[in-house]
């Protein structure tokens, strides 16, 4: 397996700054809202339903998704609860700008049953994210649970859980944004990046499918 590293300029805290608020307006999203990113294809197989249901059980008005990458609701739909507030779901097609949406997240949720390197985990740690995530191979690289993230189980109750917990306590989030960056950095140094760069890619995991 390549170690995976990631373009550190490209995906830095600093988009907050830069992209934040106007990607927020973009989105019709308070400047003062929560939001839980996903990013990714192949929703069922990440278990985006759990995603979108952890909103439901934590009927916050103040939280919200964003879902960045392409996939079937119609997959979804028979795991997907009633009661959930659609109004506060924003859903963006495939991103070649993607970093312009890790700027607005809080915290990237991915409770995926599969994946290989999961690039957006290190993309969004690099941005400055806390990044909650099955332990997978890969991510569990890339996590230290309670350190930079938090290891999910396959559970929406779970994922409220772990969210509400970030929602609650600001600091802890920049503390563990902070702690991701610098796990980012350590794995995106100059011989990583030429090593994953010499290795084969599949198309399909191209910023316009992301993985």
């Amino acid at each position: 397996m390549v170690p995976l590293g990631v373009d550190l300029e490209r995906f830095s805290p600093e988009n907050r700054e830069r992209h934040g608020s106007q990607v927020r307006r973009e989105l019709n999203i308070p400047e003062g809202a929560f939001v839980m990113l996903f990013v990714g294809a192949s929703w069922l197989r990440k278990k985006l339903h759990l995603v979108i249901n952890s909103l439901a059980v934590m009927k916050n008005a103040h939280i919200y998704l964003v879902i960045v990458g392409q996939g079937s609701m119609a997959e979804l739909g028979p795991y997907l609860r009633d009661d959930i507030d659609w109004d506060k779901v924003r859903f963006v097609p495939p991103a070649e700008c993607i970093e312009r949406y890790y700027a607005v997240g809080d915290v990237l949720v991915l409770p995926s049953s599969y994946e290989t390197f999961s690039r957006v985990s290190y993309e969004a740690a690099a941005s400055g994210l806390p990044v909650l995530a099955t332990k997978l191979p890969g991510i569990e690289d890339l996590i230290e649970d309670g350190v930079n993230g938090f290891f999910l189980q396959p559970d929406a109750q779970h994922i409220a859980t772990k969210v509400a917990c970030l929602f609650s306590n600001p600091q802890l989030r920049k503390q563990m944004g902070v702690r991701a960056r610098e796990k980012a950095m350590r794995g995106s140094s100059d011989p990583v990046m030429k090593l994953r760069n010499s290795a084969p890619v599949n198309a399909s995991s191209s910023l316009k499918t992301p993985l």
